[in-house]
């Protein structure tokens, strides 16, 4: 087996893992350590969140574009992986899709989880520009009662950790698929 052939089938191995991983814990909003909301990366794509009344959440909070966008093109690069006939298409396709995955669930993560930080903060103030002092010092009291933390847990992680293993895996073989096209035999059978 060639290094090209390892290299996507690591790349393919890793993106199954990827997708494996949409169907664990990526993120849980919890106050004062009581967890109010959890979510899969499938929960995120399809926006079947069961969120409680009290729960702030993002605004048109509803199906994330990047998830779906992620859990479409990993199957895409897995089947291209396989039907595609030269090995360097494959490795190609798997390369295009494992990056922009990843691109797409690290940014899309980043942005989500820093605008529901922002909105609790926001939420937070609005808050404590209440019109007199005694609802002012209320708020301020209740604000550091209420500790509202946003925690990205492992599913997230473990799929990022694979789509950049794919990344790598299908880096390697269309890097390994050009030494071995630019490898011909020599007249005595060698390579040169």
């Amino acid at each position: 087996m060639t290094f090209s052939a390892v290299g996507l089938w690591l790349a393919r191995v890793a993106k199954v893992l990827a997708l494996l991983a949409f169907f664990l814990p990526w993120v849980v909003v919890s106050c004062n350590g009581d967890a109010l909301v959890q979510s899969s990366g499938y929960q995120l794509a399809t926006g079947t969140i069961d969120l409680p009344d009290f729960a702030i959440t993002p605004e048109g909070q509803g199906q994330a574009w990047w998830a779906i966008g992620a859990l479409v093109l990993i199957p895409l690069g897995l089947v291209l992986g396989f039907v595609l006939r030269g090995a360097r298409q494959r490795a190609l396709a798997m390369l295009a899709t494992s990056a922009v995955s990843l691109a797409l669930v690290f940014g899309g993560m980043t942005q989500m989880v820093s605008t529901m930080r922002a909105e609790v903060a926001e939420k937070l103030e609005e808050k404590q520009g209440a019109e007199n002092d005694l609802e002012r010092q209320f708020a301020q009291m209740l604000g550091q009662a209420m500790r509202v933390d946003i925690e990205v847990l492992e599913g997230y992680w473990l799929a990022l950790g694979a789509l950049l293993a794919a990344v790598g895996g299908s880096g390697v073989a269309v890097a390994m698929q050009r030494r071995e096209a630019g490898a011909e035999p020599d007249q005595t059978g060698g390579v040169r």
